[in-house]
C-alpha cells in the first residue's frame, strides 16, 4: 500500500492486489466545488488540478483516485496520506509535517473524503504519535469550518491513542484535530548500566585506587589512559590525551562521575504495545525507577548513581531489584516488614504496579468509539509523575495548581552556576504552553539563574493553596546587584490565575489578576470588548508581556505591520525560529528575546535602535546585554523518553551561523531526574545518550524483539544523529559515526543484527547504510577506506538482493561508482531514502483492471561513464617486506665486498712500497758516460 508513494510507476502493481479502492474524480470534483473559493485557489495554486495527482488512474474508463486500504471486516486500515503526495515529488515530505503554509493536496483530501462519503465511517482512529492532520493550515483554536483540519474529518468523531508523556502535542490534537485522547504508556525503563568496555575501564580504575605507589601502579595508570583514549571517553569529557597525562588525578575523578552518570541513565526497554502489559522483569525495573532515591537510601548503597555503575547484566542481582521483585510484586502481606518507611515504600510500589496495568487502554478506545465518557487525566512522564497512571484516560493540558512547582525555580542553581560564564549574556527563548506543561519551568531556571534572576515562592494566596512566585535580583560574588530579572515569557514568576468570576457569559470588572499560564476568557474577547471590561484588558496586556498567546489585545498588530518594512524582513523571519509557526505567532520574536544582533550590519542603524527600544520595553533587558550576537542556546530534555529535537535548537543555530559566522554554544537542560537537574553542553549530552541508549547492547537487543518497529527506531536514531551533524558540526564526532557502523552494521555485540534486519526490514538497514555513505560523500564523516568499502559492500548487496530503491539520483550514481571501485560491478544499488516505505511481498494478483492508464515509469538515470587510465592496485604488505629484505641484504653484501676489496688493495700497495728500496741499483752497475778503452 505504501510503495506507490515512494517508488514511481508502481501504482499498477498496487491495483493488482485487493488492497485498494476507488474514488471517481467526478465525485471528488463535486465535493471540491463546495469549498470556498479561497480554499480552492490555494490548493490549485500549490498542487495544480486534481488530474495531475500521481494517484489518479483509470478504471473501467473512469478516472479517479486509487485509495490504498486493507479491509478487516467492517474496519478499514489505511496509511495516512503524504503531505507531499509522493516522496518522489519536489517537496520534502518531512519538511511538510508541520508546515502551515502549504495547503492540503488533492490526494490527501480525497483519501479522507473516501473515508467519510464512500466508506461512511462512524469514527476515525488516528493511531501513532503523531500524524499530520492536526498540523495542517488553519487557526490555533476555535477552527473555522473550512480550516484544513476540519475539511478532512468534518463531523466524524476522531479517537486518538496518544503517548502519556506528550501532553503538549496531545492538547494540539484536541484543539485542532477534533480528537478525543486515550493515553497509553511509555515503554518500560531500566538503569542503563555499563557495557563490557566500560566495565573494563571501571575495573582498571578500582585496581589503580587499591595499589601502592610503584611500577605496578604506573603501569595501571598507562592502561587506564590507553583504554580511555581507545574508547574516546576523553572526547566525551572534552579533554585531550595531553591533558589526561598532565592531570591524571582530576581526570580520574571526572571519569568516575561519568561512569556513574552513564550507568544511572534511564534506558527504554523496547516499545509499548497498546493494551498489553510489559513483561514482569521490565515492570520490576520500572517500579524500581519510580520509587527512586528513597528506595536507594533504605535498601541500596544510598546513591542512585553509584548503584548501577557496573555490568548491566547484573541489574537483576542488585538488592534494589530483588526487593521490588520479591516484596513489591509478591502477594504476601507487608506487615512482616519491620521498618515502617520500607513498608510504606513497598505499599507505594504496589500502587505503581497496579497503575502500570494497561487493560484500560483498549477499554478507553472502545468507550470513545461508543461515544461514552472517558475519565480525564493529567499526563506526563510516569517515572517523574506517577499521577499520570493509569493510562487509557483523556488527557487535559494545563493544571494551574502544578505550575510553577516549588522545585522549578531552585533547579537552576546547579546548572546556572556551572554555566554562568557561557550564559551570562544569553537569554532563553519564550516558552510556549506545551513546554511549560512538560517541564513546569525547570528549563528556564538555569539560564535565569545565570543572568542573576532568582525566585521566591510564598505559601499561596487567599487560602486557595496555590503557589505564587516573584523574582528578586541576586548579588554577585563582589556584592554588586546582578542584571535585572529576565521576564520574557517567565510565567513561573507570575501569579497563577485565580478563579475568574463570570456573569452572563462575560468577565466581571476587576478581574485583572486572571493572568499567567492558564488561558482565560480574556484571550477570547474582541479588542473592542476591552473598553467594556477593563480588567480583562489589563490581563491581556500582562499576558502579552509574559509571552502568552495574545496578539491583538496590546497593539501587537500595529507593531507587526511596522516590522513588514523591508529593512526588517530578514530579521522578522528569524522570529519563527523558536519552534513551529503556531508557537512563533503566539510568542514574542525569538530573535528579539535571544538578543540576536548581527555583526555584519543586517539592520539599518535607526531601525535597529527602534527595535532595541521595543525589546527593552517588552523584555526588560538592558541593551548592553543584547549586543554581540547569540552566545548560547538552551533546549530541554524533559522526560526519560524524550530526546531533544534537533529541529528547534539546530535551526536557530544555523540561522545564527548564517548571520554571525559561527555557531552558538548549544546546551541541554537535563530535567529527566528531578533530583539532579543539570545543564550540559549538547555535545556531552549527545555522547552520553549514544553510550547509554542507541549504541548500548541491551537497547539493540530489546529493539530486536520489536521486529519491524524496532528497525524503524534504529533508523530514526541514525537520522536524528545525522540531523545534529548537519545543524552543528561541533556536536558530532567521527568516532561516533564509526561506533554506529561497528554496532549496527558489523554487529560488534554478536546479536545477529544483519540477519535480523534482513528478516524484519532489509530496507531499514539499507537506509542506515545510505545515511552513513551520504555523510561520507558530503565530507561530514572522514571515514577510513576500510569502513567505506564495508558500507558500500553492505549497501550494494542489500540493494541487489531486496530490490530497494532511492529517489536520490546523485547518491545512486555515487554509490554505483563506489561499488565498481571496490570490485562489485554487478551490484546496482536502489535503496529507498524514506523510512516508512516497507518492502512487502505482493499477495496473489487480482484480475487486472481494464484500461488502467498510469504514467509510465520514469527512466533511470544514465550511469556515469567510467574513465579508464592508470590503475592503482593493492600490493600485499608481506611481498613488500620480502623485497625490502633482499634489497638491504644485497646492499650489505656490496658494502662488505667493497670494503674487503679496498682492504686487499691497500695491503698490496703497502707491500709494494716496502719492496722498492731493496731493489735500488749498486755503484758498479751505474752508468758511466766516459767511453771504455778498447782491449787489444
Amino acid at each position: 500500500m505504501l510503495q506507490p508513494g515512494y517508488r514511481p510507476g508502481t501504482l499498477p502493481a498496487l491495483m493488482k492486489t485487493p488492497h485498494w479502492d476507488f474514488l471517481p474524480l467526478a465525485e471528488y470534483r463535486r465535493w471540491f466545488a463546495t469549498l470556498p473559493g479561497s480554499v480552492r485557489r490555494a490548493v490549485i495554486d500549490a498542487w495544480g488540478e486534481p488530474e495531475a495527482s500521481p494517484w489518479v488512474a483509470r478504471r473501467d474508463g473512469v478516472s479517479g483516485f486509487v485509495i490504498p486500504r486493507m479491509k478487516l471486516g467492517r474496519m478499514v486500515v489505511m496509511p495516512q496520506p503524504m503531505r507531499s503526495e509522493s516522496a518522489a515529488a519536489q517537496r520534502d515530505e518531512k519538511k511538510l509535517f508541520h508546515d502551515t503554509k502549504i495547503p492540503l493536496n488533492h490526494f490527501y483530501m480525497a483519501a479522507y473524503l473516501w473515508v467519510r462519503a464512500q466508506h461512511r465511517a462512524d469514527a476515525i482512529v488516528h493511531f501513532g504519535t503523531h500524524g499530520t492532520q492536526e498540523w495542517t493550515p488553519g487557526k490555533e483554536r476555535g477552527l473555522w469550518a473550512w480550516d484544513d483540519p476540519n475539511i478532512l474529518v468534518g463531523n466524524t468523531p476522531v479517537v486518538y491513542p496518544y503517548i502519556v508523556d506528550n501532553i503538549g502535542e496531545a492538547v494540539h490534537v484536541k484543539r485542532r484535530g477534533r480528537g478525543v485522547i486515550v493515553s497509553h504508556q511509555t515503554p518500560a525503563f531500566a538503569p542503563a548500566g555499563l557495557s563490557d568496555d566500560f566495565v573494563r575501564i571501571g575495573d582498571l580504575i578500582r585496581e589503580y585506587a587499591s595499589l601502592d605507589q610503584g611500577l605496578v601502579k604506573d603501569n595501571n595508570r598507562r592502561l587506564v589512559i590507553a583504554q580511555a583514549v581507545k574508547m574516546n571517553i576523553h572526547r566525551d569529557l572534552g579533554r585531550t590525551a595531553v591533558e589526561i597525562e598532565r592531570d591524571f588525578e582530576a581526570f580520574l575523578r571526572e571519569i568516575e562521575d561519568y561512569l556513574e552518570d552513564l550507568g544511572a541513565s534511564m534506558q527504554p526497554l523496547g516499545l509499548h504495545t497498546l493494551g498489553r502489559d510489559a513483561e514482569r522483569a521490565h515492570q520490576v525495573s520500572n517500579v524500581m525507577q519510580m520509587l527512586g532515591q528513597p528506595l536507594h537510601e533504605r535498601v541500596g548503597s544510598g546513591s542512585a548513581r553509584a548503584a548501577f555503575a557496573g555490568d548491566f547484566r547484573q541489574l537483576q542481582a542488585s538488592a534494589l531489584y530483588r526487593f521490588v521483585d520479591e516484596v513489591v510484586f509478591a502477594d504476601e502481606p507487608l506487615e512482616r516488614i519491620a521498618d515502617p518507611e520500607l513498608r510504606r515504600l513497598a505499599q507505594r510500589g504496589r500502587q505503581f504496579r497496579d497503575a502500570l496495568r494497561t487493560e484500560r487502554e483498549i477499554d478507553g478506545v472502545l468507550r470513545g468509539l461508543a461515544a461514552r465518557w472517558i475519565d480525564p487525566s493529567y499526563g506526563g512522564d510516569p517515572i517523574r509523575n506517577p499521577d499520570a497512571l493509569p493510562t487509557g484516560r483523556n488527557m487535559y493540558g494545563f493544571d494551574p495548581s502544578r505550575i510553577p512547582t516549588r522545585a522549578a525555580p531552585g533547579s537552576g542553581a546547579p546548572g546556572g552556576a556551572a554555566a554562568h560564564r557561557q550564559l551570562s549574556r544569553a537569554a532563553r527563548a519564550v516558552p510556549g504552553e506545551a513546554r511549560v506543561q512538560h517541564v513546569e519551568h525547570r528549563d528556564d531556571a538555569p539560564p535565569r539563574h545565570a543572568r542573576g534572576a532568582g525566585a521566591v515562592c510564598d505559601g499561596g494566596e487567599a487560602g486557595l493553596g496555590r503557589r505564587r512566585a516573584r523574582h528578586r535580583r541576586r548579588a554577585d560574588s563582589a556584592g554588586r546587584a546582578g542584571p535585572p530579572a529576565h521576564r520574557c515569557g517567565d510565567l513561573a514568576h507570575r501569579a497563577v490565575p485565580r478563579p475568574v468570576p463570570e456573569r452572563d457569559g462575560a468577565l466581571q470588572r476587576g478581574s485583572g489578576d486572571a493572568v499567567g499560564a492558564r488561558r482565560t476568557r480574556a484571550a477570547e474577547l474582541h479588542p473592542r470588548q476591552h473598553r467594556a471590561h477593563p480588567g480583562a484588558a489589563v490581563a491581556a496586556r500582562r499576558r502579552t508581556r509574559a509571552g502568552a498567546r495574545v496578539r491583538a489585545h496590546a497593539g501587537l498588530r500595529q507593531r507587526e505591520r511596522r516590522l513588514q518594512h523591508a529593512a526588517h524582513r530578514r530579521h522578522a523571519r528569524l522570529r519563527q525560529m523558536g519552534g513551529r509557526r503556531r508557537q512563533a505567532r503566539a510568542a514574542l520574536p525569538v530573535a528579539d528575546v535571544l538578543g540576536l544582533r548581527t555583526r555584519s550590519g543586517q539592520l539599518e542603524p535607526q531601525a535597529a535602535r527602534r527595535q532595541r527600544r521595543r525589546d527593552q520595553r517588552v523584555c526588560r533587558t538592558p541593551a548592553r546585554h543584547q549586543r554581540g550576537g547569540v552566545l548560547a542556546l538552551v533546549e530541554s530534555a524533559r522526560a526519560a523518553r524524550h530526546r531533544p529535537s534537533v529541529r528547534v535548537p539546530g535551526g536557530i543555530s544555523m540561522a545564527v551561523r548564517h548571520l554571525d559566522g559561527r555557531n552558538p554554544q548549544l546546551y541541554i537542560s537535563n530535567l529527566r531526574d528531578p533530583q539532579r537537574a543539570k545543564l550540559e553542553s549538547a555535545a556531552k549530552f549527545l555522547a552520553t545518550e549514544l553510550r547509554s541508549v542507541y549504541q548500548h547492547p541491551r537497547w539493540v537487543a530489546e529493539m530486536q524483539k520489536e521486529g519491524y518497529a524496532g528497525t524503524l527506531q534504529m533508523l530514526e536514531a541514525v537520522n536524528n544523529f545525522w540531523g545534529w551533524q548537519v545543524m552543528d558540526r561541533n556536536v558530532v564526532r567521527d568516532d561516533q559515526w564509526q561506533e554506529f557502523h561497528e554496532v549496527y552494521m558489523k554487529d560488534r555485540y554478536r546479536l545477529g543484527t544483519r540477519e535480523w534486519f534482513e528478516k524484519a526490514n532489509p530496507t531499514a538497514m539499507a537506509q542506515i547504510a545510505e545515511r552513513m555513505l551520504e555523510a561520507i560523500r558530503k565530507d561530514y564523516w572522514k571515514a577510513d577506506e576500510r569502513t567505506r568499502r564495508e558500507l558500500a559492500s553492505i549497501y550494494a548487496d542489500l540493494a541487489k538482493k531486496h530490490d530497494v530503491y532511492t529517489p536520490n539520483e546523485t547518491f545512486r550514481a555515487w554509490a554505483a561508482a563506489a561499488a565498481r571501485g571496490f570490485g562489485m560491478e554487478g551490484a546496482t544499488p536502489r535503496a529507498s531514502a524514506q523510512p516508512a516505505a516497507p518492502v512487502q511481498a505482493a499477495p496473489p494478483p487480482a484480475p487486472k483492471p481494464e484500461r488502467a492508464e498510469v504514467a509510465p515509469p520514469t527512466p533511470q538515470p544514465k550511469p556515469p561513464e567510467i574513465v579508464r587510465g592508470q590503475e592503482l592496485r593493492e600490493v600485499q604488505q608481506q611481498a613488500r617486506l620480502e623485497q625490502l629484505v633482499w634489497i638491504y641484504a644485497w646492499l650489505i653484501a656490496l658494502v662488505v665486498a667493497g670494503g674487503a676489496g679496498f682492504q686487499a688493495w691497500a695491503t698490496w700497495r703497502d707491500r709494494r712500497r716496502a719492496a722498492l728500496p731493496a731493489r735500488a741499483p749498486s755503484p758498479t752497475s751505474s752508468f758511466s758516460p766516459e767511453p771504455q778503452p778498447e782491449t787489444p
